[in-house]
């Protein structure tokens, strides 16, 4: 998933962050390709991913510059109302083909 989307972060220059259900006692945030810009973000095992989308949103200094990638409905609505942007997978597969794209162009 990282290796997928992380053509958006390199291209676009859009600061990406990939959110995941964890296991652990807390929240914990991994850069895996050592770039602030790009996180992965676990939740603890109290909390869901989506519960964590939600709060990240919601605590944003500024909502309305934040895209939620999801086909997750409740999600979808719950970000939108907090002034977020909100794209499906088909959405964000097309961002991911067009990004693609320009970086073929751009290394030719």
């Amino acid at each position: 998933m990282a290796d997928w989307v992380r053509v958006i972060h390199d291209v676009d220059g859009v600061r990406t962050t990939l959110v995941f259900d964890g296991k652990g006692p807390e929240v914990t945030i991994e850069h895996p390709f050592k770039d602030e810009t790009f996180s992965y973000v676990f939740s603890s095992g109290g909390l869901t991913a989506d519960t964590v989308i939600e709060q990240m949103v919601v605590n944003s200094r500024n909502a309305t510059l934040a895209v939620v990638a999801s086909d997750d409905r409740m999600l979808q609505q719950t970000v939108l109302a907090s002034g977020a942007q909100v794209m499906s997978k088909l959405e964000l597969d097309g961002w991911v083909t067009s990004c693609e794209r320009r970086l073929k162009h751009y290394l030719k």
